[in-house]
């Protein structure tokens, strides 16, 4: 499987389990020293526990999140990749909002986790 597919199918992933409200399996896509800076944040969330807690908190806004991802890159040695991306969130009351991310994957073993995240509303 090469690493497009690879990034696809842990975006799948992530949508599921953010669909499903299970937290913990969002959280363990993430690297265990990752950074996430949601949308409208005021500081970084760091380590995958916060990131746990904060997806946690915003499934009770949001029922669904769909990713499109528009590019992907490597970075250094094939270890990262970088994806630029375009999301919808459907909140529990509302119309969908749109926006756009950054996230730089890092290879742990077979799989990639994300290492950076990065997002915001259009």
């Amino acid at each position: 499987m090469n690493i497009a597919a690879k990034i696809r199918q842990q975006n799948a992933k992530w949508m599921k389990a953010f669909k499903r409200n299970k937290a913990a399996e969002v959280a363990a896509l993430y690297a265990p020293d990752a950074v996430f800076s949601p949308p409208e944040a005021k500081r970084f969330i760091r380590g995958t526990a916060r990131i746990r807690r904060s997806w946690a908190d915003t499934r009770k806004e949001f029922t669904e999140a769909k990713f499109t991802t528009v590019s992907l890159w490597p970075i250094g040695k094939g270890k990262l990749v970088g994806e630029l991306g375009k999301f919808t969130a459907k909140p529990n009351k509302g119309r969908p909002m749109n926006g756009k991310y950054v996230v730089v994957w890092q290879r742990v073993g077979a799989a990639y986790k994300v290492r950076v995240d990065i997002a915001e509303f259009d």
